[in-house]
């Protein structure tokens, strides 16, 4: 686990513009990459979800949005149909000559994997479709500079949130693995050596990581980090693939709640409307004039909401409404095309907010069941928020 002194380095580095972007923290050294090495580079995007916060603290909420699941099939591997494959004697016969032309990457055929050395992995539609349709990574990011928040003194420090960052990625890791432990998922699109891999053809590590990261706002984020994250991809693949493709893309998707989304489509945030729309369309328009980044917001229940000037038979479910709608009113270029999407965040985490849990550490109140148990420690060794 990084060390706060080393955390602290890490930070001056970012803000001072050494670097401009630090992991922290990763599941293994390969991260975005699985974590096994391969003889063959994978020509699709590298999928990594992003979630970025404030992490004052990290809730459950935040481990909710971390674990979903992309809320549309990606593109390139749709579910499965009758047509992509026939069934004979129970296995699964691969057609179609543009099909085998592309035997050197691992794709989805039906519900049969073919890797690049030609060989193929039979597993069932669920499997196939569940695995195929997650991200390849995913990635906590704090920004050391906010465009709207300084920090209190009764805030905890960034050193402190890279903390239990470090502490919800553990936690994530462990529920991702043991979802897939559970649907045998089989999201590999790398060739692993047979001797190392699992039974079932899935590789038993989670790819989560902790970066940090100084931009304000999600567009330049997202500039960032695709330049920063190519360049890892690059050298990783370059010390143990041959070059007979180019090192894939990494493809962006933000996760955000409904407040965030909003201030990504307020024009006080932009020096004018036109240029907001430029730098939204650079941000989620498709390559190559765009960055082709997504966002997906989650539906919540913001129980410290304020009503202004409402009435006291205005339901706070039809105050969320009227805002989704304005965003979407303002967004709706992006959600035509799907590059903006919402999902409802289920269960008692939608009620769940790191104000919330400030407020009720402060004030002496219950708080440990809104945070992960071992974030939960780090708050009471701390003392944070008292």
């Amino acid at each position: 686990m990084t060390s706060a002194s080393h955390a602290a380095i890490l930070i001056q580095r970012v803000q001072q513009r050494t670097s401009a972007l630090e992991i922290v923290y990763k599941s293994h050294d390969r991260w975005p990459l699985r974590p096994v090495r391969s003889n063959c580079r994978p020509r699709r995007p590298i999928r990594i979800s992003v979630l970025d916060s404030s992490f004052n603290p990290p809730t459950l909420a935040h481990l909710a949005l971390a674990k979903s699941r992309p809320v549309h099939p990606f593109p390139s591997s749709p579910p499965p149909t009758a047509s992509s494959s026939s069934h004979r004697d129970g296995n699964v016969v691969d057609r179609g000559d543009s099909e085998r032309e592309e035997r050197e990457e691992r794709r989805s055929e039906g519900n049969v994997i073919v890797n690049c050395d030609g060989s193929s992995l039979l597993v069932s539609d669920s499997e196939a479709y569940m695995g195929l349709n997650d991200y390849d990574a995913r990635l906590l990011l704090l920004s050391v500079r906010n465009a709207d928040k300084s920090l209190a003194s009764t805030d905890a420090s960034y050193v402190q949130r890279i903390e239990m960052m470090i502490r919800l990625a553990r936690k994530l890791e462990s529920e991702l693995l043991s979802t897939t432990a559970s649907t045998s998922s089989t999201n590999d699109d790398e060739v692993d050596d047979s001797s190392t891999r699992p039974s079932g053809g899935t590789t038993n590590t989670a790819n989560v990581a902790v970066a940090i990261i100084d931009e304000p706002t999600f567009v330049r984020k997202s500039s960032v980090l695709l330049a920063a994250l190519q360049e890892r991809i690059q050298s990783l693949l370059s010390s143990s693939t041959p070059a007979a493709h180019p090192a894939p893309t990494p493809q962006l998707t933000f996760l955000v709640g409904l407040d965030t989304l909003e201030r990504m489509f307020a024009p006080r945030y932009y020096p004018s409307p036109d240029a907001m729309l430029a730098s939204l369309s650079k941000f989620l328009g498709s390559p190559p004039s765009g960055e082709g980044s997504r966002v997906v917001c989650a539906r919540r229940v913001m129980s410290e909401w304020i009503v202004p000037g409402a009435e006291d038979d205005v339901s706070l479910d039809k105050y969320m409404r009227l805002r989704e709608d304005a965003v979407v009113h303002a967004a709706h270029i992006f959600v035509d095309d799907g590059s903006v999407a919402f999902f409802n965040l289920n269960g008692e985490e939608m009620s769940l907010s790191s104000s919330g849990v400030r407020k009720k550490v402060k004030d002496g109140t219950e708080w440990r069941d809104m945070v992960p148990p071992n974030v939960a420690d780090c708050i009471s060794q701390e003392r944070l928020y008292v």
